[in-house]
This record gives structure tokens, C-alpha cells and sequence, in this order.
């Protein structure tokens, strides 16, 4: 699984969301609920934890290659 970093934009809260599927056809943002605001707000999608390397990676650098995914 692979761990993204999103943003609210509305209080600007950033954390981690661990899916199984890839995030980059949202590079513009998604409607997720937000713990802070108490309900779904849209998030822009800040990069990605690959998960082999522990590195993170700017959503920029996800079209230049492939993203692993755990199954």
C-alpha cells in the first residue's frame, strides 16, 4: 500500500492517507472527510512514501515513474 500525503484547504491540515490504489489521476484534489473541519473537504494531494525506499516524492516526480504499490 502506498502512503500519500494530502492537505486540507480549508484549515490546511496535512496527514497521511494509506490506500491501496494510485492517487495520481487526483493530482488536483479529492473530497475526503477532514478530522480537523468535522466533515469532507476538498484535498489537494502533496506527493507519496514509495514504499520500497522510505522516500518521499513530490506528486511532480509521480508521472516520471512508476509507483509501487504493495500488494
Amino acid at each position: 500500500m502506498t502512503r500519500w500525503v494530502i492537505k486540507c484547504t480549508r484549515c490546511g491540515l496535512e496527514r497521511e492517507l494509506d490506500v491501496g490504489f494510485d492517487l495520481t489521476p487526483f493530482r488536483n484534489g479529492l473530497y475526503i472527510y477532514c478530522t480537523k473541519c468535522r466533515m469532507n473537504t476538498f484535498h489537494v494531494v502533496l506527493g507519496y512514501h514509495d514504499p520500497y525506499t522510505g522516500e518521499y516524492r513530490p506528486i511532480e516526480a509521480a508521472g516520471e515513474e512508476q509507483i509501487h504499490e504493495f500488494d
